[in-house]
């Protein structure tokens, strides 16, 4: 699993959440202490999308912009966080994402034998 192999190699705790109240959940711990740990914030292009009437915003829009207030709340109090956009969807984007991810870790693992 990802989310293993990324705490092993990075010896350090890895929090796996869907959605905005993950983010909130992990920013719970860091309230009144020192900027700790890594948040990676994934989204992804919705296959379809579907407005919402009356609101002027899809609901393809509506995470996207969760996703984006929590990289910016996370930014603005200097704790370090990364977004990364699947362009090509949550399918696709994922098993790239994945394996970009294994390729990194084992470049580490023979950098450090």
């Amino acid at each position: 699993m990802l989310r293993d192999a990324l705490a092993s190699a990075l010896e350090m705790p890895v929090l796996l959440s869907r959605g905005p109240r993950g983010v909130h959940c992990f920013d719970e711990g860091n309230i009144g202490g020192p900027p700790k740990g890594l948040s990676l914030i994934l989204t992804a292009q919705p296959a379809c999308d579907v407005l919402i009437p009356g609101a002027g915003y899809s609901f393809g829009q509506l995470p996207l912009a969760f996703a984006m207030a929590a990289f910016d709340a996370l930014q603005s109090r200097q704790q370090a966080v990364v977004r990364v956009h699947l362009a090509a969807g949550v399918e696709s984007g994922l098993a790239e994402f994945e394996y970009v991810i294994y390729q990194a870790l084992s470049s580490i693992r023979v950098l450090t034998r």
